[in-house]
């Protein structure tokens, strides 16, 4: 993660310079770092279909909210919300197309990158699927909920 993160940085960083994009950037990492401890602390459902399913829908909403509050909050985004937005501000399209193309060429990568280096689909699985066609209009959702903060 720590790579796509350095990557997408530098790229928002040669389309739109500007130093709160570091920001943004350490938030990202942040995150990471959150995402490790919590897949420690909190308990695996596998093997129980019905946890899985209301753990997934929960991901699902908490994410594209935490987008949509940070996109509304004027606060640094991190590197793949700031070149979301940057190509949304630059095509004037919606936040749902623009996040399902650059969602759909994340994950056309990681299954590129998987064959190449021998570990096929790896974590690519139909909840990857759902989630690149599903976050993007419910972040274009919430963003018509939540009033822009000044």
């Amino acid at each position: 993660m720590i790579i796509t993160v350095i990557i997408l940085f530098i790229i928002t960083m040669i389309l739109k310079p500007q130093f709160h994009y570091f920001f943004g950037f350490l938030l990202a990492i942040f995150v990471g770092l959150m995402i490790d401890l919590f897949s420690k602390v909190i308990p695996p459902v596998a093997g129980n279909l019905l946890f899985q399913i209301l753990y997934f829908i929960f991901s699902l909403l908490s994410i594209a909210f935490g987008v949509a509050l940070i996109i509304r909050s004027k606060l640094p985004m991190n590197a793949m919300d700031n070149l979301m937005m940057i190509i949304v501000n630059k095509t004037r399209k919606p936040v749902a197309l623009i996040k399902i193309l650059l969602e759909t060429l994340y994950t056309l990568i990681a299954l590129v990158l998987g064959f190449l280096s021998g570990i096929g689909f790896g974590a690519i699985s139909i909840g990857t699927i759902v989630m690149t066609l599903v976050v993007g209009p419910l972040i274009n959702g919430f963003l018509k909920v939540i009033k822009p903060i000044k």
